[in-house]
């Protein structure tokens, strides 16, 4: 006798079916927040997925309010890349995703881009030759800053 998530006798398929339909009819128990970042990733993936810099968390921070953009990378594309190019690079990508949170959010949907962007922070990283991280750049209050 097999028994497996309740399931008696069922053949391996049927088992996979079974546990399949169970996942889809099971609800999540996940933060408004969390579902608004899972969707602001996932409306954002065709958009920056095939050029760097490339996304690398989506977060919420309480303590700042803010949404908290961090993108990686590679040293290599940083040293060729403008510092134009960076600075462009690491807006539009946290503008992008933290717009796409708040316009995916019905209480915050009505605000000014101003107002939206009062509450982005986005971190550009890199590595270094021992391969540990370290910012690159900055956007923190409309502002991008090189470091």
């Amino acid at each position: 006798m097999i028994l497996l998530f309740g399931f008696v006798n069922l053949s391996p398929a049927q088992q996979a079916r079974s546990a399949l339909r169970m996942a889809a009819a099971t609800k999540a128990d996940i933060s408004q927040m969390d579902w608004l970042l899972l969707r602001a990733q996932v409306d954002n993936l065709a958009n920056f997925s095939s050029s760097p810099p490339h996304l690398h968390h989506l977060a919420y921070d309480a303590a700042t309010d803010r949404i908290v953009v961090v993108a990686i990378a590679d040293p290599d594309w940083l040293a060729s890349a403008k510092a134009e190019t960076l600075k462009e690079k690491l807006q539009t990508i946290a503008i992008a995703h933290c717009v796409s949170v708040f316009l995916f959010n019905k209480a915050t949907a009505g605000w000014s881009s101003e107002e939206q962007l009062r509450h982005c922070y986005a971190e550009l990283m890199t590595w270094d030759k021992k391969g540990e991280f370290r910012t690159a750049a900055v956007y923190e209050n409309s502002e991008v800053k090189l470091r």
